[in-house]
């Protein structure tokens, strides 16, 4: 019996105990139209713990897909590890692989990994249902595949605008695995981050996440700002549901004003 349609998997890294806040989203997205996504965030284990809670949620949930997370650059040597363990003890499913650095590199990246079945470049929500409704490939936007022993890539078609946003939540923590865990853990840094909205004003030289690099790579020429009772929304059941004390207020107050 199939739990779950997806598991997303967040890589493990000393210094990335986050998970974007977007994969919250997915699941809460994926649900409203009929599927269930789940999530593990490897970051709150031990190495070889992490891998015995991988491998048994993988089979107590039996996924049609997994999703592995490749935001920051720093995650891709455990990507690579935990894509590999994956593809042995489990290849049948299928590996999606999402995130900025997986955005910018699509091509290299299943080029030189074999244990990668799709990448979603930029925004996921429309494509990744898409994919799980099983639309045929090559009308998938945003999409890279291996078709016929080669690499082929749709176009980016899909960006998630304002209404979008604000219609999810990306404060859902049921959806993660041992979440009171992450909790604890995000509190030694600097709490659960709110999401406000995607793109960037700035265009700094060095970051992936920036409004140029947004253009060229996602197709996101404008910032997509969620509506300030949205973002009250989440707040309020990150304190009344999960009694999450620390929250992570950065750039919100001209939001909120």
């Amino acid at each position: 019996m199939t739990e779950a349609d997806i598991l997303f998997v967040n890589a493990s890294h000393a210094e990335f105990p986050y998970i974007p806040m977007g994969v919250f989203g997915l699941c809460d997205y994926l649900e409203c139209n009929g599927f269930r996504g789940r999530i593990l965030n490897l970051a709150l284990y031990e190495a070889e713990e992490g891998k015995r809670v991988l491998a048994q949620l993988v089979q107590d949930l039996a996924p049609r897909y997994v999703g592995l997370i490749l935001h920051w650059k720093e995650l891709l040597s455990s990507v690579v590890q935990t894509g590999s363990m994956l593809r042995r003890q489990f290849p049948n499913i299928p590996i999606i692989l999402g995130g900025l650095t997986a955005t910018s590199f699509a091509a290299e990246l299943m080029s030189q990994l074999s244990f990668i079945d799709f990448v979603i470049r930029g925004d996921a929500e429309i494509p990744l249902l898409r994919l799980m409704e099983g639309s045929s490939l090559n009308n998938i936007d945003n999409l890279v595949y291996r078709a016929n022993g080669s690499i082929a890539a749709r176009k980016l078609g899909f960006v998630a605008g304002r209404v979008m946003l604000n219609q999810i939540s990306f404060t859902r923590l049921e959806f993660l695995h041992d979440y009171s865990k992450y909790l604890t853990r995000v509190d030694e840094y600097l709490g659960f981050p709110i999401f406000v909205g995607r793109g960037c004003i700035f265009d700094c030289e060095y970051c992936g996440g920036g409004r140029t690099a947004f253009a060229a790579n996602t197709g996101r020429v404008a910032m997509s700002v969620r509506a300030k009772e949205s973002i009250v929304r989440d707040i309020a059941a990150l304190i009344a549901k999960y009694e999450c004390r620390h929250i992570l207020l950065s750039h919100l107050s001209p939001i909120l004003k």
